[in-house]
C-alpha cells in the first residue's frame, strides 16, 4: 500500500520509483533475513496479530491505494474500503511484488493516484 503525503511532488515520487535499482535474480534471500522478518508474524497468535493490525490501521488518516497481485477475499476488500476508504485493485497473476513485476504500470497508477490526491487535498492553512 502507498499512502499520499502532502507536499511530495509528482516528479519526486516518479523519480524515486523509477530510479530504484531493479532486483537481481538470485537463488533466494538469505535464510536469517527471511526468518528475522517473519518471526513475529509466525509466532504471534492470529487474533492478537489481527487486533494489532486493526489498531494500527485505525490510525491511518490519509488516502490509501492498495494493489494486490492476486484476488483478495471480499471480506478483506470490505475491511479496507470501510476502514480506510482505500482504493483497492487486484492485478491478478502479478504475485506479491506487483511493483517489481510491472513497474511501468505501477508507477503510472501511483502517479494518477497521487495527482488525484493532490487535486482533492484541502489547501494548507494560511500562516498568521
Amino acid at each position: 500500500m502507498w499512502r499520499y503525503r502532502p507536499g511530495r511532488s509528482q516528479s519526486a515520487i516518479h523519480d524515486n520509483l523509477r530510479e530504484r535499482p531493479r532486483p537481481v535474480k538470485s537463488a533466494g534471500p538469505p535464510y536469517r533475513l527471511v526468518l528475522g522478518y517473519w518471526t513475529d508474524l509466525l509466532q504471534t497468535d492470529p487474533e492478537a496479530l489481527q487486533t494489532r493490525i486493526d489498531r494500527l490501521v485505525a490510525t491511518i488518516c490519509t488516502p490509501v491505494l492498495a494493489i494486490f497481485g492476486d484476488q483478495i477475499a471480499s471480506s478483506e476488500r470490505l475491511r479496507l474500503t470501510r476502514t480506510l476508504g482505500a482504493e483497492v485493485e487486484e492485478w491478478i497473476g502479478s504475485g506479491h511484488f506487483v511493483h517489481l513485476i510491472d513497474p511501468d504500470r505501477f508507477v503510472s497508477r501511483l502517479l494518477a493516484f497521487a495527482a488525484r490526491c493532490e487535486a482533492t487535498a484541502p489547501s494548507a492553512p494560511t500562516p498568521v
